[in-house]
C-alpha cells in the first residue's frame, strides 16, 4: 500500500513492528497536520529522540561504470569495483541510483530491486527501477558513471555526539526496538529530548541536532547559536515552542524537516 500520503488516525503514528507494510520514506499525516515518514530503526530508539540517516556506503557512492542503456529503459546495470564488501539482493531497495558523471549525469532514479554481488569482485549489478521510472537520457558504456545511496529512512540511527554526523531526519513518536519499522515524525509539534548545556532552546528560536559532547545526551536537540560550536554548521530542524525547555528533559519542538 503506497501513495502520495497515508492518512493516519491519532495513535496510529505510534505503531511499529518487524513487518514492512510500506516503502521506506512513505509519507503519512495525522488530521492535525503532523507529518511522518516510514523508517527502519538500526538500534533501539526512545520516544522523542532525534534520528539521523546512516552513513553512506562509500564503496558504492560514485564512479561505478554503467553499461550502455537506452532512453526509456526501466533498468540500469553497473560494474562494481574490484574491492568492495558483499552486497546482498535488494539491499538498495527503495534507494536511489544517480548518474554522477558522463552521459546522463544529473539524473536520479528510484530502485525497486537489484541483484547481489560478492565481495572483492568486479561484476555486474542489475537494478530494476520503480515501474513508472525510466531512463531519461541514454547511458554510454564506460563513460557514464553512477553512484548508489540507500533510502534515507533505512537503518536510521540516533543523533549522537560520539558518532559521525549525517542528515537529521526526525523524532520517534514512541519507543522503537532494533529492526522495527515505524513512523518517524518530520514535521509539526513534537516532544523531543533536550540537551542544552550552555545552549538550552529558547522559545520561538531555532533548534539544531545536539552534536556537542557537553552533556552527551544522544537523540537530542539544542539551541542554534553562533556561540556554541559546532552549531554554526548544523541545519535548523525546528523551532522551540511553549514554555522554556529544560536541559535533560523533553521539550516541545515544531519540527520543520520534511513537511
Amino acid at each position: 500500500m503506497n501513495g502520495p500520503t497515508v492518512y493516519l488516525q491519532y495513535g496510529m503514528e505510534k505503531d511499529s513492528g518487524t513487518t514492512k507494510f510500506y516503502k521506506l520514506g512513505q509519507r503519512a499525516m495525522l488530521p492535525d497536520g503532523r507529518v511522518f515518514r516510514y523508517a527502519l530503526a538500526n538500534g533501539a530508539i526512545g520516544a522523542g529522540q532525534l534520528c539521523q540517516m546512516k552513513a553512506t556506503l562509500v564503496d558504492f557512492d560514485m564512479d561505478l561504470v554503467c553499461e550502455a542503456t537506452v532512453a526509456g529503459a526501466n533498468s540500469i546495470s553497473v560494474v562494481t569495483a574490484s574491492t568492495h564488501p558483499a552486497m546482498g539482493t535488494d539491499e538498495f531497495e527503495d534507494g536511489y541510483i544517480h548518474i554522477n558523471d558522463g552521459a546522463g549525469e544529473g539524473h536520479i532514479y528510484r530502485i525497486r530491486s537489484h541483484t547481489s554481488v560478492a565481495a572483492d569482485s568486479s561484476t555486474v549489478m542489475a537494478f530494476s527501477l520503480e515501474l513508472d521510472d525510466e531512463v531519461d537520457e541514454a547511458l554510454v558504456n564506460a563513460t557514464s558513471l553512477a553512484g548508489l545511496v540507500e533510502n534515507l529512512y533505512k537503518d536510521v540511527v540516533l543523533v549522537d555526539p560520539d558518532t559521525a554526523q549525517t542528515m537529521p531526519l526526525g523524532a520517534a513518536p514512541s519507543e522503537i526496538s532494533d529492526n522495527e519499522y515505524f513512523w518517524l515524525q518530520t514535521f509539526g509539534l513534537a516532544s523531543v529530548r533536550i540537551e542544552g548545556g550552555t545552549a538550552v532552546p529558547v522559545v520561538a528560536r531555532s533548534v539544531v541536532a545536539a552534536v556537542s559532547t557537553s552533556d552527551g545526551l544522544s537523540g537530542s536537540v539544542e539551541a542554534a547559536t553562533t556561540a556554541h560550536v559546532p552549531d554554526n554548521d548544523q541545519p535548523q530542524i525546528g523551532i522551540a515552542v511553549g514554555i522554556a525547555s529544560v536541559d535533560g528533559d523533553y521539550g516541545l519542538i515544531f519540527l520543520t524537516l520534511a513537511p
